[in-house]
């Protein structure tokens, strides 16, 4: 891996832990409100989903070491791992369209925070599934057109200025 892409994908893991912990807002024990998934996202566009799933699992483990909240539980770096790799999928050397934000958006409310998130929180505190994830469906309603919105502006103006750096990423 050339010094350029790591001092990047560092970059990104560290703005990773300052959008997760520091802007992060808890609006129930199950509900959490961050911004983390810009880095995540631009882990996916610059380098694709292998770096981009490595770079959000050791974000994640950075992040659980540096700002515990709770236990460390291992699941929830998986999850990362896959936002990473769905928006790696989804954004890499790919043209710019709203419908692959949109896809891949709903990608990772769908798999990851509804899917495997519910899962991991379900074994961790010992309640039926179903009713964790409908409490969470209505969070997801309303940050999908958030996130989705935010994804296109990181898309059509941060990335590119990422992209044409003097420096071959």
């Amino acid at each position: 891996m050339k010094t350029q892409r790591l001092v990047t994908l560092s970059l990104l893991i560290a703005l990773y832990v300052i959008l997760s912990r520091i802007t992060g807002i808890s609006l129930t024990p199950s509900i959490r409100v961050t911004f983390s998934f810009i880095a995540i996202a631009l882990m996916g566009m610059l380098f694709g989903p292998v770096y981009a799933g490595i770079g959000a699992g050791i974000a994640d483990l950075i992040t659980a070491t540096l700002f515990p909240i709770g236990a460390y539980f291992p699941g929830y770096t998986i999850s990362y791992i896959v936002t990473g790799i769905i928006y790696g999928v989804a954004f890499y050397n790919k043209p710019f369209s709203l419908k692959r934000v949109v896809l891949a958006t709903l990608m990772v409310i769908l798999i990851v925070q509804l899917g495997l998130n519910t899962l991991w929180l379900s074994m961790l505190i010992g309640k039926a599934f179903i009713p964790l994830v409908t409490t969470k469906i209505f969070k997801s309603l309303i940050m999908l057109p958030i996130e989705a919105t935010i994804l296109v502006v990181v898309y059509k103006y941060i990335y590119p200025q990422l992209k044409k750096s003097p420096y071959k990423m």
